[in-house]
């Protein structure tokens, strides 16, 4: 006769599932109502900031008593067309809701799921894996082309496609 203890569970086993995807609905749901970062306090709210700087000249004189100098040099004052944002308690607390949203309730998310790899036969690991490194394949492809895409857009002073694998290294 067998014992409770190594009967399969079945069904009795997945009582946990429905907590986590409840959660998981939750936060969708705030978070598409909500829209937490429309306004970000940093007075560019649904505009893109556009900068205005003079044409760069290569300093080719040497001022007497400094050293000399490497790189692009201004004549004149660069002007911003967003002023930098001021710290406020309001910005303290929306960094934080973001900050929690990105670290801690995937974590949680993530250890509500925990109880899976104990109920899952070496088939369904194999696939879990597998789904797990194609993700990370897909985004490692995604970001990389989305990178040199934004790199074109960059100054060639910058070197492009050289930059992207320098700042990936």
């Amino acid at each position: 006769m067998r014992d409770a203890a190594s009967t399969p569970r079945g069904l009795r086993g997945l009582t946990w599932l429905p907590m986590p995807l409840a959660l998981v609905v939750a936060v969708v749901g705030w978070l598409v109502l909500t829209d937490p970062i429309r306004d970000s306090g940093n007075g560019a709210a649904g505009r893109e900031p556009v900068l205005r700087a003079g044409r760069a000249r290569r300093s080719g004189h040497r001022p007497s008593g400094s050293r000399r100098r490497l790189g692009a040099s201004f004549d004149h004052e660069i002007a911003v067309a967003v002023p930098a944002p001021k710290a406020t308690s309001g910005q303290l607390r929306a960094q934080a809701l973001i900050g929690s949203l990105i670290g801690i309730v995937p974590v949680a998310i993530g250890a509500m799921f925990h109880p899976v790899p104990r109920n899952v036969r070496q088939g369904g690991m194999n696939f879990f894996l597998a789904l797990t490194v194609g993700l990370l394949a897909f985004l490692l492809i995604d970001g990389s082309a989305e990178a040199l895409e934004l790199a074109t857009k960059t100054a060639a002073i910058f070197q492009r496609p050289v930059m992207v694998v320098l700042a990936a290294w």
